[in-house]
């Protein structure tokens, strides 16, 4: 008789372990989100999450325009010692520094370009000069950009040390 009792007991708690895994197994693989109102359960749907919108990124050669015009503006002022060649800017890469976001979107980008230049200096003309620059749309056609060149010694030399101006400009293609 305690053995039967025994054999009895043992396939009841076989079952009851059974039971209990595969309530949780079919637990844990579920999906379904449910909500608790009112001391009942109602499934909630999965709500497809809204994809970031963009803005259109300008190509290389408007950023070459937009240069092109900021330093005709500005160079001279921001460069004491230095004058501009109108139209020797040439824009030759450009990458992406980051997005500027509103309300979960990109509304606008801020952009690295670098290419070369020429000016001329206190004693004489320095073509294909490098430069980098960033420009952040500021939107409503304003354009904050940082303009870097080389330093250049007292004989024309080119430096390690970099000069840094910074304008905000109004531009339209």
């Amino acid at each position: 008789m305690k053995k039967i009792a025994y054999m009895l007991s043992m396939a009841l708690m076989v079952v009851m372990l059974n039971s209990c895994f595969d309530n949780n197994r079919n637990n844990s693989s579920s999906t379904d989100n449910y909500v608790n109102t009112d001391n009942s359960a109602e499934k909630v749907q999965d709500e497809p999450e809204e994809q970031v919108r963009e803005a259109e990124k300008k190509p290389l050669k408007f950023y070459q325009k937009l240069l092109e015009q900021f330093c005709q503006n500005y160079y001279n002022s921001c460069f004491d010692g230095r004058e501009y060649h109108s139209n020797s800017l040439i824009a030759d890469h450009i990458d992406v520094v980051q997005g500027n976001w509103k309300d979960g979107n990109i509304v606008s980008w801020e952009m690295m370009i670098k290419g070369k230049h020429s000016f001329k200096g206190s004693f004489k003309n320095h073509n294909d000069s490098p430069f980098e620059a960033f420009v952040n749309d500021l939107g409503d056609d304003n354009y904050e950009v940082t303009f870097v060149i080389k330093r250049y010694d007292i004989l024309g030399d080119q430096m390690d040390e970099d000069e840094i101006a910074t304008r905000t400009i109004t531009f339209t293609e």
